[in-house]
């Protein structure tokens, strides 16, 4: 998915694997018990999210923006977070 021009809402109980999205809109999305291994999601806006239990494993997120979302039990292990905002972000448990 690329270049998407609405915003995309609404993401549970899911594993993706292999995903590839680039320049989407997630603003204001709740992401529950989601799971993506092994994909890229660059330059995306995930601004005041809500993300709960979500695990982000060997995934792409260089240029991505978390700015003002919120984190609770989630897992980023062995991503490439080059210039990712995560500035104003509400964390409760977060483990990198």
């Amino acid at each position: 998915m690329t270049n998407c021009p609405k915003e995309l809402r609404g993401h549970k109980n899911s594993y993706q694997y292999l995903i590839n999205i680039h320049n989407c809109c997630f603003n204001e999305t709740e992401f529950n018990n989601f799971r993506y291994r092994a994909g890229h999601m660059t330059k995306c806006f995930m601004r005041t999210a809500r993300f709960i239990n979500v695990n982000f494993i060997f995934v792409n997120l260089k240029n991505t923006s978390f700015k003002s979302s919120r984190f609770c039990k989630v897992v980023f292990n062995g991503c490439n977070l080059k210039d990712v905002d995560f500035h104003h972000v509400y964390v409760k448990e977060l483990i990198f």
